[in-house]
């Protein structure tokens, strides 16, 4: 069965990339690009999830997937795994970053390290995946990035005072 016989949809000759991919906003772009015939590429911490969504894609919408471990709290990301992934797959031509992190711990009081944990998991990670991705991109017709990352565990704010508290 062809990809147009399996969705009504022809397959495009392009693949978009999705950090955070494997749950919330991120597998819900994930969803829709790849029912829009779009090659998909997932980026996210847990294997397992995003094993099992790139092979539920690829059966459901007949689109070529791929998936990506990354640790974006992490000092050294997995930027290798990533190139062999998109080397395999159709031009890029979408970077959507809709990822985040938070930390229990958010508040005024977190240790630096933490703090600093988040700012590479909502900021830094980021950059550093686009910046990544920007000479396929520029080689693409059109080149899209959308970057929506979390900021609720970047800012430290401080807890709230119980009722009748100091």
């Amino acid at each position: 069965m062809t990809a147009i016989e399996a969705t009504g949809r022809p397959k495009r000759s392009e693949t978009c990339l999705i950090v955070g991919g494997s749950s919330g906003l991120g597998r819900a772009l994930a969803e829709r690009f790849a029912a829009q015939g779009y090659a998909v590429a997932l980026i996210s911490s847990d294997r397992r999830d995003l094993d099992a969504l790139a092979a539920d894609l690829a059966l459901r919408f007949g689109i070529e997937s791929a998936s990506v471990s990354m640790d974006l709290c992490a000092s050294q990301l997995a930027l290798e795994e990533l190139e062999r992934s998109l080397e395999a797959m159709p031009p890029l031509s979408v970077v959507l970053a809709p990822a985040g992190v938070n930390s229990d711990d958010d508040g005024i009081e977190q240790a630096s390290s933490t703090h600093e944990a988040l700012l590479r998991g909502n900021f830094v990670s980021l950059c550093r995946i686009i910046s990544h991705c920007l000479p396929r991109l520029t080689a693409a017709p059109a080149g899209l990035i959308v970057d929506a990352p979390c900021t609720d565990g970047s800012t430290p704010a401080p807890k709230p005072t119980p009722p009748g508290g100091r």
